[in-house]
This record gives C-alpha cells, structure tokens and sequence, in this order.
C-alpha cells in the first residue's frame, strides 16, 4: 500500500501480503542436513545486518541507488505501528535534486572520486552479505524499490526491531528470501491474516503488501500485518504529522522519535527496576516530550540536518523562561581566526535558578552570596553567553568565555570580589608549608616537595580605555596551570580568558573585524538560524590547516587530509519555540 493507504501494483502484478502457493502452509516444519560450517547459518541476521547498514551509510547509499528523477514519497509509514517507539528510512530514489546535489557533493572527497557511490554500496553490501552465498547486485538490488526503513516496535516492556524494505519485484524478493533461509537452517512457517510468516531461530520474515519485512519476533511481524491491514499507522500520531510538517520535504533520510511511547516504556522500566529510587520530576519533565524528527537533505554546498521537536510545556515542573531566538551578541566580539564558538542564551535565568535553590537548600547562604555580589551581578546580564576557542601562542589554543551585560560596574564589582576569593583559596595552598621532625616543625626548601611558592596576586593593564585584571601564577605553579587567567569588563561584556593577550583580542574584534563578517560563516549560516537560542560554529578548514602543519611530526597522514580538507565549517543552531524546538546543523562544503 502507498502512504494514504492504496494497494500499490507490483511487477509481477499482486497487490496483497500472502506469498505465492508454493510456499504457503498453514504451519510446516522443514529441515535440512547440517552444512557443517557456521558461515551458512544465521543468514536472515547477516541480511538484516547489511540492510541496517545500508541505512547507516544514509545518503551516500541514498544517491548511489540513483533510480529515477521523479522521487518518492514515504511508501512504508502505513505499514509502522502507531506505537512504534522509533522510525527511521532512508530513500533510495531521492528528488532528481537531492541526487544531483549528493553526486556533486561526492566529487569533492578523493576517497569518493573516480568510484561511483554505487560501487562503493555494493562492496559495503557484499561484505555484510559474506557466507550467505548471495551478491547485493544480483540478488538484492533487483527487487529493492524506493525506500528501507527500521522500526522500534513496543513488544511488552522491551522493544523489537522491525525492519522494512520496499520491494519493485516480489517474486524476485520472495526468491532472495528462500535463499537467505538456507538449507541448513531449521524453518517453520505460520499463517496470520492471510500472510505467511518465517520463523528461523529467534528471528522471522514476511512478503506485507508489497514490503519485506524482518523482525527479530513473530510477534512484530504480526504488528505490521495489523498496521497494513488497516490498523493506526505512525502517520496518525499528532506529534509525528507536527514535527514531519516543520521538516524539509526534499530529503535523504528521515528519522521519528515518539516521545510519549518512550517515555512511557522508560517509566515501566524505572518503576518495575528501582521503584524507590525513581526520580519523580525527572518523569515529570520527561512526560512533556510528545515527539522529535529528523530530516537529512544534501544542499548544493553541503550537508543539512534538520530537527523538530514537540513539548507539552504544561507538563513541565516549572515553566520554562520563554527566550526570543535573536542574534547572539558575543558574535560582534569573536575573532574571525577563532577554531570555534559556542554561544547561547537564559543565562541570566539558569544563574538565577541555581541561586534561589542553593538558598532553599541552605538559607544562611543567601547573605554571602549577595556579599559577593552575586544577586546584582545576575540581575546585570542580559542573557548571552560564549565559549570561543582561538589559536593562541605556541601552538597552545587560547579560549575565553563571554557574558553580555546590561551593567558594567555590577559585574565589575562582581567579578574583583571572585578574583580576590580565588587569590585567597590559592594562596592557602600555595603558602610555605613545613613538616614535623622529632626536634619539631622543619621548613620545607625550594628544592625539597612538596614545592615551595609565593601567593599569587592580581595585576591590573589599561588596554586601550579598559583595565585587564590577571593572575600569573608564580615559580613552577605557572608550569602545572598553563595558562594566565584575565578578565575584563567593557561596553556590556564581561571576559574571562586564558591571558591577557585572549583579552586584548576580544577588545580589538569591537571594531567590526568578528567572525560574524567571514565568508565561511555566513555562507553555513545562510543553512542556519541567523536568530536562534543556541549556536555553534566550528572552522574545520582552520583547524585543518592547523593539524596539516604539524603533519611531518605526528599529524594527520596526507590522504586523510585531503579528505577533510573539503569540508570547511560546520554550524548548530537552535531556535523555534518552548512547546516546538527546532535545530539545524549545517556542513559547509562549497
């Protein structure tokens, strides 16, 4: 049957699920003689295991089965159980735009050129088909129509795995399952509903309406005859029709969590495992998950993953703070070499949070937190936050963390207070020590351990108009740290960094030169959420160049290198709404 649930017309001309006459019974048993060697055993596992692998090489088997230029449409999704806690598929006759895009795409890697991607799926295949006796092209091929696609199908408190290939050709497809049972192999064969199921070892076969599906029980294949009968399909779950219409239509693979079917079988397990240790707002929290898709599409530069997601937000323990997807304010601070950023927002309410339950948890602590400055330093951020790696000095990365902020001598105040309490704590441990002898208390030498150190205190740099506070750690201590911890606070960021030099870089971005105006970001971007809640960006071409100039002393091998060098930057972003999520992820490969 097709999606919306009409027989769909074979090559040898059947609409229905039963098998041709000759196969059918309404329960025999047939054994053969022992082949004497375990390679010819086990093969309905080895198919599935090549089959699960055709689907984990996703769009690059999706384009080397390059069909027709019309495309398909889901042909499986009737045959998925209602319950079914996870499915994926893949599509073996892609949109004519997807193929051309994958084949272009493919031309770029070295290891893919001048071998078709194909070629490179029927090795894939013959290797997992190995001791079967079959060949992927001369028996699997043939049959395989547009789509394969895999089924977590709730089987009591375990889930079982149901695996569904579309089938051009079902006597051919009913010819390659007679050779992966084998004479060697113990089968028996049951009829329900008018379909014949193969039963061998702890796994099971069937022809469904046009599909060849596998399962690792009787019992899951029984729940997708029922589905193709006309039984609730996946395609009816509310949550999977939301998250599919937020996805790209042109795609390679698709993937659908269904979150209340998980959730609920996570609850049985927890509750019948450790009822007493079962964290109740976690479930709490979890019940809110209603369901997550996937889709993966190839673009004309690159590779994108796309999410959506739906929460019931009322089932959340408390109401999340609603954040406005927007354009990240550290960006105009990120220097254009950095390797990678991470930024995000709700910073101020995630401190907030933490706060107000360390004061429930401990109320004396609610004074030495506002001593500190802490209440006023969480109410002067606005909300932004950053994680941004730079190649630093020596070879050594340098990083610093940013906070946007809404009042700069709050979060001076704040963050000199910190200083002097790390200074404190580590001069405790950095002080003379001495050990006890007979004669008494004996002071320990530099030359004697544990070593002897001074207490480091904070120095202070005017950069420009802004005053750079840092800590260098003094004698070997420097060595065992690593690094200069700095800071400063200037036209609504607070820093913190790895040096002094970190800080100055930060500074000087403020005139326009940030990574936000790259080409590279910006050509990933335009894949991406310019306004989100969440983004990373990381330059693979910088840090490949970066790995290749130490190549001749342990780095990366030169083939190795020319295969990544395509790829020059991958982007994350995350953005939509608290009760629909949505995320992307981006490979730029131009």
């Amino acid at each position: 049957m097709t999606d919306d649930g009409t027989p769909r017309n074979h090559e040898d001309g059947g609409t229905s699920g039963s098998v041709p006459a000759q196969t059918a019974a309404s329960e025999s048993v047939h054994t053969g003689a022992p082949q004497g060697t375990a390679a010819k055993k086990g093969r309905l596992g080895l198919f599935i295991f090549a089959l699960v692998a055709l689907l984990i090489v996703g769009g690059g088997a999706a384009a080397g089965v390059l069909y027709a230029i019309r495309g398909t449409s889901d042909v499986l999704i009737g045959k998925v159980p209602a319950d079914s806690l996870v499915y994926a598929t893949i599509y073996l006759d892609p949109a004519a735009g997807q193929k051309i895009n994958v084949a272009r795409l493919a031309e770029k890697f070295p290891a893919l050129r001048g071998e078709s991607l194909g070629t490179s799926l029927d090795r894939l295949m013959n290797e997992a088909l190995g001791g079967t006796g079959m060949s992927f092209r001369d028996d699997i091929e043939p049959w395989m129509g547009s789509q394969v696609g895999i089924a977590l199908v709730a089987d009591g408190d375990e889930p079982g795995l149901a695996l569904l290939v579309d089938s051009e050709d079902d006597a051919a497809a009913m010819k390659a399952m007679d050779q992966l049972k084998g004479p060697g192999t113990q089968s028996k064969q049951v009829e329900y509903e008018g379909t014949t199921i193969w039963k061998g070892g702890s796994s099971s076969m069937a022809m469904v309406d046009g599909t060849v599906v596998f399962g690792d029980s009787e019992y899951i294949i029984e729940r997708v005859i029922d589905t193709a009968n006309g039984g609730k399909s996946l395609s009816s779950n509310d949550a999977y029709t939301d998250t599919t219409l937020a996805l790209p239509k042109q795609r390679l693979a698709s993937a659908f969590v269904n979150g209340a079917e998980v959730v609920d079988m996570i609850e049985r397990q927890a509750v019948a495992g450790a009822a007493g240790s079962v964290d109740r707002q976690l479930l709490g929290s979890l019940g809110s998950f209603e369901g997550l898709g996937m889709t993966l599409s190839a673009e004309s530069d690159g590779i994108s993953m796309k999410f959506a997601s739906s929460i019931d937000t009322s089932k959340l323990p408390n109401n999340p703070e609603k954040v406005k997807p927007h354009r990240n304010a550290v960006l105009e601070w990120t220097p254009q070499d950095s390797y990678g950023l991470m930024a995000g927002t709700g910073l101020k309410g995630t401190l907030r949070g933490m706060k107000d339950r360390m004061e429930e948890a401990s109320p004396g602590s609610s004074f030495a937190l506002d001593m500190f400055g802490l209440g006023a330093a969480i109410d002067s951020l606005q909300g932004d936050y950053g994680l941004v790696v730079s190649p630093g000095t020596d070879g050594i990365p340098a990083g610093a963390f940013m906070m946007a902020s809404n009042n700069d001598p709050a979060m001076q105040d704040f963050m000199d207070s910190v200083s002097i309490l790390i200074s404190r704590s580590l001069g405790d441990g950095l002080l003379e020590r001495t050990v006890t002898s007979q004669s008494g208390p004996v002071p320990l030498g530099d030359e004697m351990l544990p070593i002897k150190m001074t207490t480091p205190t904070w120095q202070t740099e005017d950069y420009e108009g802004v005053s750079i506070s840092f800590l260098e750690i003094p004698g070997k201590g420097a060595e065992v740290v690593g690094f200069t911890p700095a800071y400063a606070v200037s036209d609504g960021m607070a820093m913190i960094a790895t040096s002094p030099d970190e800080v100055k870089a930060l500074l000087d971005t403020r005139d326009g030169e940030s990574l936000a105006i790259t080409s590279d970001f910006n050509s990933a971007m335009a894949h991406a959420d310019e306004e989100n809640t969440g983004l990373m960006f990381i330059d693979t071409a910088q840090i490949v160049d970066a790995v290749g100039a130490k190549a001749t002393t342990g780095g990366m091998d030169a083939e190795t290198m020319a295969n990544l060098e395509p790829v020059r930057s991958v982007v994350m972003t995350s953005g939509g709404t608290s009760a629909r999520p949505t995320a992307t992820v981006f490979v730029l490969i131009p």
